[in-house]
């Protein structure tokens, strides 16, 4: 009875020993092996790929994807469009710098200097690309012929400002007229790209 005792003892003693060395440490360095590497692994895995994204941010300036310096170029003229048609709802030109309808020749004599063409109703300035018509000393219209202008087109206009209130054609070219709040404003395309900003 006292042996089958120590047996049974000694049987339990060593299967639950057993248990103890082969389970309990090869589940807790298995658990902490997979945490360790996890830990490990995944900074790694948020470097590669944050540095993928920094070296395709960093060579997209100088190689854009195809079509992308198409879209921006399309994008500048789009806004360039509203700049224009903005300014001329203040009765000014891209480039007319403080000056617009109703400014005086002695104002813009002062600033800019005596025209390069002198006339009484007329001030052309061929450097600046601008052009003023004056009526009792006064300017009642303005024009520009601005290089930003000379890329835009009649579809990019109608893109950015929709349909045209009026249309004129000529020989050279036509011209899309849209009212700019009290204002008229005109896209002339003929040899030269003109705009032409006129009190309605």
């Amino acid at each position: 009875m006292k042996i089958n005792m120590i047996v049974m003892i000694l049987v339990i003693t060593i299967v639950g020993l057993t248990g103890c060395t082969i389970n309990v440490p090869v589940k807790t360095n298995t658990l902490e092996t997979q945490d360790k590497n996890r830990n490990n692994t995944a900074p790694q895995v948020i470097q590669s790929e944050n540095s993928n994204q920094n070296s395709s941010k960093s060579s997209q300036p100088t190689s854009p994807p195809s079509g992308t310096e198409e879209s921006y170029s399309e994008l500048n003229k789009q806004q360039l469009i509203q700049q224009v048609k903005q300014l001329a709802i203040e009765g000014k030109t891209i480039n007319s710098d403080g000056f617009s309808l109703g400014s005086s020749r002695d104002e813009i004599n002062k600033q800019w200097g005596t025209e390069d063409e002198e006339d009484v109703n007329q001030m052309y300035y061929e450097n600046r690309k601008a052009y003023f018509v004056l009526k009792n000393d006064k300017v009642v219209e303005l024009y520009s012929s601005d290089e930003k202008l000379q890329d835009i087109t009649e579809q990019e206009v109608q893109k950015a400002l929709g349909k045209p209130d009026q249309v004129g054609q000529y020989e050279d070219g036509n011209e899309l007229i849209y009212k700019a709040g009290d204002n008229s404003i005109a896209f002339i395309f003929g040899s030269r790209i003109e705009i032409l900003v006129i009190s309605s």
